[in-house]
C-alpha cells in the first residue's frame, strides 16, 4: 500500500466520521427541541450526515474491493492463496 492509498483512506475515513458527527449532533447539542416536529437545521445535518455516511461507506468498500481484485491479480497462478510456496516448505524440485 502506498502513501496515496494510506491519504485516500485517511480522506474516506474522515468523510464517515464527518457524516456520523453532522448525523448525531442536533440530538448531542439539543438544538433539537425534545418532542416537536424536526426543525429545519435538524433536517439538514441529518441529510447531510446521511449523505456523507452514504458516500463514505460506498467509497470504503469499493476500494476494499478493488484493493481484493489487486490481490488476486498479482497472485501467482494455480497456487491457493495462502498455501506455502516451495521456497518456504524447503521442498525443491529436482
Amino acid at each position: 500500500m502506498n502513501r496515496l492509498h494510506r491519504i485516500g483512506i485517511a480522506g474516506i475515513a474522515l468523510m464517515l466520521l464527518a457524516g456520523v458527527w453532522l448525523f448525531f449532533a442536533p440530538f448531542m447539542f439539543g438544538y433539537q427541541p425534545e418532542g416537536s416536529h424536526w426543525v429545519n437545521a435538524t433536517r439538514n445535518d441529518l441529510w447531510a450526515g446521511g449523505m456523507l455516511t452514504l458516500v463514505g461507506v460506498v467509497s470504503l468498500l469499493a476500494f476494499a474491493g478493488v484493493t481484493v481484485r489487486e490481490l488476486v491479480r498479482r497472485a501467482p497462478a494455480g497456487e491457493p492463496v495462502g498455501a506455502p510456496s516451495e521456497e518456504m516448505s524447503g521442498e525443491t524440485s529436482r
